[in-house]
């Protein structure tokens, strides 16, 4: 009897293709595609489960971090401003930035450090001050120029510190959390609710992916900010709405080349190897 091959994944296009080049074997995805989309029968969607809702933003007239830093200082006000139970605040009192490149996440922990610092100063005192003024402090990182130590303690701490109103056991928690592709895959808290994405991501499984991390529990919104001076930007948010309507048709191919010369160097000779003990 052959092994059982079993792999799992949110967005997977052409699976019947990819799965008879590499292992020249037939493919079961389940569950199957049915005649009802909420009810395969394998699988019914489940109506009182949340999700997450995405909004475009596309400046024009202003720059790319005059917006970026002006989003992050009205979205963190807002959680500061917001009238509701501890519970309910802290589930939105996170700001998750995801960034395409180290680089652009290297400029917005900047930004942060300044702009956002006075920009939040006048929405507050827009109200006099009423609601009190968020306080930022470092922004958390989920990067890969950050030590496993660190990567730990940010988890733990996303994890267990939660919001508190009382002022004699008040707890401090995570403000802002940048990440890049890192937190696409296992990242499960269910307290981050907000996210701003920073530019459209060059994949869609890349960007479902990553989006995915917020409203795992409780209802999640998703902010994705394009930049107008990019055609490609642009034309994501032209076709906003018909694209995150229907954004899994949309998932690309993985490419699957089984003997590229790179794949025959690392796995060839483990095969060879692995022949000649149970042949001879």
């Amino acid at each position: 009897v052959k092994p059982k091959i079993i792999a799992s994944t949110a967005t997977i296009s052409r699976a019947k293709e990819q799965c008879s080049e590499l292992y020249n074997r037939e493919v079961f995805q389940f569950p199957p595609q049915g005649i009802d989309q909420e009810d395969s029968f394998f699988a019914k969607e489940d109506a009182d489960k949340y999700g997450r809702t995405y909004i475009g933003v596309m400046p024009s007239g202003k720059t790319k971090a005059m917006t970026e830093s002006m989003m992050l200082a009205t979205l963190l006000q807002r959680g500061q401003e917001y009238e509701a139970d501890d519970s309910v605040k802290d589930s939105y009192w996170t700001v998750t930035g995801y960034f395409n490149s180290l680089r652009e996440l290297g400029k917005c922990s900047s930004i942060v450090q300044s702009d956002v610092r006075d920009n939040i100063r006048r929405l507050a005192y827009r109200n006099m001050f009423r609601y009190g003024r968020r306080n930022i402090l470092k922004a958390d990182e989920l990067t890969s120029h950050v030590t496993t130590t660190e990567l730990n303690r940010t988890l733990d701490k996303l994890e267990k510190v939660r919001y508190s109103s009382d002022k004699d056991n008040r707890t401090n928690p995570s403000n802002i959390l940048l990440a890049t592709n890192m937190i696409s895959v296992g990242i499960d808290i269910d307290r981050l609710n907000v996210m701003l994405v920073m530019g459209q991501p060059k994949l869609t499984s890349e960007y479902i992916q990553a989006s995915s991390r917020v409203g795992r529990k409780y209802p999640g919104v998703v902010f994705t900010q394009y930049d107008s001076a990019r055609s490609r930007d642009r034309s994501h948010y032209e076709q906003f709405k018909p694209y995150h309507e229907s954004f899994y048709k949309y998932v690309e191919p993985t490419g699957a080349t089984p003997f590229s010369k790179p794949a025959r160097e690392r796995a060839l000779h483990a095969i060879v190897i692995a022949l000649l003990r149970h042949l001879n």
